[in-house]
Parts: structure tokens; sequence; C-alpha cells
């Protein structure tokens, strides 16, 4: 029996398009306020164009590391880190507040892919539990209010995981046996539907999930390692009930 499916973020349900890889564009102004918090806290050494040098450096670093280990990078100990580089004592630097002067939220020109509302509506209206498990750099309260804004955090009021919270990026299998745990579900009864083959379809399948890749394009569905081979592609969101038609007969029929 279907009883959750877990769903991927940025790229699975919000379309990043022409800005996907473009993070130093998209973080510089975000960049900038926390500079000018930190400003208002300590009289720095360095000038704002030395506090973004220093936090890109150990951005960059920190991916790099990541792929490697698994360890995930987070957006608060890099904000810091950046801080210290330029004179503020580590003492005078509160790291929530960094983040809160990032000032994360909904980005002009990043949109809900126009096909995830509905299909998460009728997940819903099925009674099947939804959740999200994102290799994010910023903690989930951050990304929380991205998913309010894009008026997709009603549609996961319970399961909501970003790795710079847990410590691990997916493919780990940390961050999916942490879903499965908080949905009291098996492995065989959910569903994970990831635009990565190598971190969210390798990961699923490496509990015991069925995974579903999420492609964009024909050419999109052969990216990756060649080892990884999904148990699904859709190209769509609107054609994942015709997947769960034929793994779990019968799943429209549950109503709440």
């Amino acid at each position: 029996m279907l009883k959750a499916v877990l769903f991927d973020l940025d790229n699975t349900l919000i379309d990043w398009g022409e800005f996907f890889g473009q993070w130093e564009a998209v973080e510089t102004p975000h960049v900038e306020r926390v500079y000018r918090y930190l400003c208002a806290v300590e009289n720095p050494s360095g000038d704002a164009d030395m506090y973004k040098e220093s936090y890109f450096l150990h951005t960059r670093v920190a991916w790099e590391m990541a792929a490697e280990t698994q360890e995930a990078p987070h957006i608060g100990r890099v904000l810091v880190e950046a801080a210290e580089e330029i004179g503020i004592p580590a003492n005078k630097i509160d790291m929530r507040a960094c983040m809160e002067a990032y000032g994360w939220g909904g980005i002009n020109g990043v949109r809900v892919f126009p096909d995830a509302k509905e299909a998460l509506a009728l997940l819903h209206k099925r009674g099947i539990r939804r959740g999200i498990i994102t290799n994010g750099y910023a903690p989930m309260w951050m990304r929380d209010r991205e998913l309010n804004h894009f008026g997709l955090l009603e549609y996961f009021p319970e399961c909501r995981f970003s790795s710079a919270d847990e410590g691990k990026l997916k493919p780990h299998p940390h961050m999916f046996q942490k879903a499965l745990a908080c949905l009291g579900v098996q492995p065989q009864e959910v569903i994970f539907i990831g635009d990565s083959l190598s971190a969210d379809i390798a990961g699923a399948q490496g509990v015991g999930m069925r995974a579903v890749h999420r492609a964009r394009t024909s050419s999109e569905a052969y990216y990756g390692p060649v080892d990884v081979i999904p148990d699904a592609t859709i190209h769509s969101l609107c054609e994942l009930s015709e997947v769960l038609d034929r793994w779990f007969p019968g799943w429209d029929k549950k109503m709440r």
C-alpha cells in the first residue's frame, strides 16, 4: 500500500531555471545584508567586498569537501567564518542573527513548476502523506519561508528535512531514514521523486524505496552515473498518477 511520497525540492518542485548554478549572483544581495548587520554589531577591519570574497571562498571549499565526504555544509557556519576573517570577534557573532539578516525567501524569477500544486493536491485528497528531503545549504526554517512564499508549505505539514540540519547530504541513507522515521512508514510504502540520479535516485534506492527521476528533457533522463537506473522516469508531475497506477493499483481510491 502506498502511504507517502517524498520529494526533492530544488528543480523537482521549485524551478530554478536560468538561476541554477548562478548562486553567487543570487546570493550577493543577501550576503551584503549580513555585512550591514555585522557593521552594526562591531566595526569590521574588512569592507563588504572582502566579506563577500571570503564568504564565497568558504562556500566553494565547503561544497568541494561535501562532495567527497557527504558531510553537509551549513550557511550559518560559513557566514560566521567569513565574519571572523574580516575582524569580527567570535564572541560578537550571533549565527542565528546572521542567518536572519541574510533574509532568504522567494527569489524573483524562480517559480514553482506549474504541475507541482496539482500533483500535491491530488496526493493530499487521496490521503497520501508528503515529505521533502533537500540537500539544502540553509536550515529548514529558512527554506520554510521559501516554501511559504511559493504556497507549498501547506502541502508538507510534518516531514521536511534539510541536509544543513541533519549534517549529511543525499545520497547518504541518514537523510532518507530520517524521513521514514518521521512518517512511521516502511521503504516499500514510499516512493521518492527527484531530479538527481546520483543524490536522489541512488540514495532512495539504497534504503529500499522505489525512485522516480523527474527529468525535464529526454536527454536529462540519462544524465548521471551510468549505474544508477531509476525505477521510473517522468518529465512532468502530471505523469506521476500513471506510475502510481502501475505500482500501487487502486491507490487513488483511498480518501481522507
